[in-house]
Order: C-alpha cells, then sequence, then structure tokens
C-alpha cells in the first residue's frame, strides 16, 4: 500500500481519538480528577499525533524525491 497525504491524517485522526480515549481512561483509573485527565489526554494525544505526523510527512517527502535522488546517483 502506498502512503498518501489522505491517509496519513486518517490515521492520525485515530491515534488522536485513540490517544485521548486510552490515556483518560488510564488517568482516571489512577484517580485524578476529571479536568485534570481530559487536559492530560488532550496534550498527549497533541504531542502524539504531532509525532504521527511529522513523521508521515518526512516518509511522504522521502518517497516522492526517491526517482530524483536514484537519477542523481546515476549522474
Amino acid at each position: 500500500m502506498e502512503m498518501q497525504k489522505k491517509n496519513s491524517n486518517r490515521v492520525a485522526a485515530i491515534v488522536f481519538l485513540t490517544t485521548t480515549l486510552l490515556t483518560t481512561y488510564f488517568l482516571k483509573k489512577l484517580n485524578f480528577t476529571n479536568i485534570t485527565a481530559i487536559t492530560s489526554a488532550l496534550f498527549t494525544a497533541s504531542i502524539t499525533t504531532g509525532i504521527w505526523l511529522e513523521s508521515s510527512y518526512r516518509f511522504l517527502v522521502k518517497q516522492a524525491t526517491a526517482p530524483l535522488d536514484k537519477l542523481i546517483k546515476k549522474l
């Protein structure tokens, strides 16, 4: 399967939602208050999603420039 920007954004949305839900669940199990659990979960999800988007976009750029890199190596 070829990675595309549309697929990357879908995965990022799924990562954000699952990270938020799981972090909220675990923080509630650790007896954090509601507002602290939700705030921490949103922060954690934002960081996780940002890391995913950064790495996937780097992969997309690398994939898009691969033919050019091969051509430069031949020269």
